[in-house]
């Protein structure tokens, strides 16, 4: 029987309109920038940002 190797990103981000990106481990939202972001899971902050781009939200 084969195993299942899929990988789980686990990190999630905030992207923000502007290309900003926080870790959502790093705390709080930034208090600047607003509630206007979404909520991503990627492996790093630039593959965030191209999550962001791709689904059309930025």
């Amino acid at each position: 029987m084969g195993r299942n190797h899929s990988v789980a990103l686990n990190v999630f981000y905030r992207v923000w309109p502007d290309g900003t990106v926080q870790a959502v481990s790093d705390g709080p939202p930034l208090p600047w920038k607003g509630g206007d972001y979404k909520v991503v899971e990627a492996l790093d902050e630039a593959s965030a940002l191209e999550r962001g781009l791709a689904s059309g939200w930025l």
